[in-house]
């Protein structure tokens, strides 16, 4: 299986989401990785693509 978010190969715990209006899936790693993720792709992805309003961040 492949992270849908950082296409590295998925070894550990994962979260599979149903692709809305489709029978694919998506796999996500749903633990932080050793390579220093701090949140996992899972959330990561959650947050990005949620439906909610997302706080605007100054640049």
């Amino acid at each position: 299986m492949t992270c849908q978010l950082c296409g590295e190969e998925i070894t550990g715990p994962y979260a599979r989401f149903k692709k809305f209006g489709s029978d694919e899936y998506m796999t996500f790693h749903a633990d932080n990785d050793p390579n220093g993720r701090t949140h996992s792709c899972w959330e990561m992805w959650m947050e990005r693509n949620s439906p909610y309003p997302k706080p605007l961040q100054a640049h």
